[in-house]
Order: C-alpha cells, then sequence, then structure tokens
C-alpha cells in the first residue's frame, strides 16, 4: 500500500513520520490491584468509606459507582495508600480488554483499585490522550499486567497536540451528548404525539367531524375541530420533521 508523504507505516497503522510508538511499560508505572492476602472481602463496608473500583464499576469510558459498589474503611487506606487512585490515573477491568478502562478524574480521585481492576499512572504524557487511545483497544478474554505492558500507543511528539486531540475528541462527546439530549426529547414529543393521534384526542386537518367527543370502550375519542391539533402541530412542526 502506497504511504502519502510524511506518513509512516507501522505496526499500528500509518502514522505521521514524526510520531512515536510506546508500549505500556514505557509510557508510565501499571499497578493491580491487590489480591486476598492483602484485602479480604470480609473487609468491605457498605455505604461508609472509599468507593472500591473493580471491574463491575470501570466501564467503556467512565465509572459507575453506585450505592451498590462496596468501600473500603479509612484504616486499609491508610494501610495500603499505594491503591489509592489519583487523577489522571487510568483504570482497567482484568475482563474484556483495555477498552474497557476510564480516566480517573478529579470527582473520582481517592477511590481504591479493587483486586479484579488495574491502573497507568503516566507523568510525562497527556492523560486524557492515553485515555482516549486505550479506548481504540480491543477486547480480549482477560487482561494481565504483562498484556499491558505490550500495548502499543502512538503518540504525537508533543504534549501540545496530545491535548489539542484530547479537547477535540471531549468536543466529539460533548456533541454527541447533546444531540442524544435533543433525540430523547423528539421522542417524548413524537409519544405525546402518538398518545393524541392514536386516541382521536386531535384530529388531522381534513378528517374532522361534529364537535365533541364519545365515549368508547378505550376511552374518549375526539370528535371536534381540529384547531387545537393544527395550534400543536405548528408549534412542533419543526422537531416533528427530524423524527
Amino acid at each position: 500500500m502506497e504511504v502519502r508523504e510524511g506518513y509512516r507505516q507501522t505496526e499500528v497503522g500509518v502514522l505521521p513520520e514524526d510520531w512515536s510508538l510506546e508500549s505500556g511499560c514505557n509510557i508510565g508505572s501499571i499497578l493491580t490491584g491487590p489480591f486476598g492476602t492483602l484485602l479480604k472481602a470480609s473487609e468491605y463496608t457498605k455505604g461508609e468509606g472509599v468507593p472500591l473500583i473493580s471491574v463491575g464499576e470501570i466501564r467503556k469510558g467512565f465509572l459507575k459507582i453506585t450505592e451498590h459498589t462496596p468501600r473500603v474503611p479509612k484504616q486499609v487506606v491508610k494501610r495500603l495508600p499505594q491503591y489509592v487512585l489519583r487523577q489522571g490515573d487510568i483504570v482497567f477491568g482484568r475482563k474484556g480488554g483495555v477498552d474497557r478502562s476510564s480516566i480517573i478524574r478529579e470527582a473520582d480521585a481517592g477511590c481504591f483499585l479493587g483486586s479484579d481492576g488495574m491502573a497507568i499512572r503516566s507523568d510525562n504524557q497527556h492523560a486524557e490522550y492515553l485515555a482516549a487511545q486505550f479506548q481504540r483497544g480491543t477486547t480480549m478474554a482477560s487482561l494481565n499486567q504483562e498484556i499491558l505492558r505490550r500495548v502499543v500507543i502512538p503518540l504525537p511528539p508533543t504534549l501540545a497536540e496530545q491535548e489539542a486531540i484530547a479537547e477535540a475528541l471531549s468536543d466529539a462527546d460533548a456533541w454527541i451528548a447533546s444531540l442524544e439530549h435533543l433525540i430523547a426529547k423528539k421522542r417524548q414529543i413524537k409519544q405525546g404525539a402518538m398518545q393524541e393521534l392514536l386516541t382521536g384526542k386531535r384530529r388531522l386537518p381534513g378528517f374532522e367531524t361534529q364537535s365533541g367527543t364519545q365515549q368508547t370502550e378505550v376511552g374518549f375519542r375526539g370528535i371536534g375541530k381540529s384547531s387545537p391539533w393544527v395550534i400543536w402541530h405548528r408549534s412542533h412542526e419543526g422537531l416533528l420533521r427530524g423524527l
């Protein structure tokens, strides 16, 4: 395959010539959660303490911490401070691959790494950029420290470019979220239209009958003028076009 000028073929695909490839072991330090000899399930608490981040809390790109998430008491945190997660750490579940991962943001800093979790910590790369790269990973049966050490990440030559890429992806996420909100709103409007049209409470222009309603086995059916529907339809016409 011909590679355009300024680019080169690598083991992960075509990249700019000034980009480098780094394995996980060179990107940062890798941490595996404590095994049962260090932290026993009997030490977990409910409702109080620090959330325990395990495979159940690690989703694709975010953490889901609920009232069912186990906690560990302060004495455990004091005893095992090396497993306290910092802002910028990237955590993984040891089942499902590197794409099942999330960056630790400010609100989650201080959580505790669970026994079936792993984390990578880098002080010399942009954390949001690394998190996005890991999201491109492939699913595998399990993930261990050696696999994570061998994962290859393409790196732009400067932190400024890494940051710019991360910001562009963050903007895309925000745009997608706004579209999802708009779609949800349109679905609610459609649901309202279905309720009114399928019960005859509103009639389409040209299908009106005499004023009033009649009782039926499925409720009142509108048989009145269409002006309320016309008003409703016009007020939602722009949104309905996009359904």
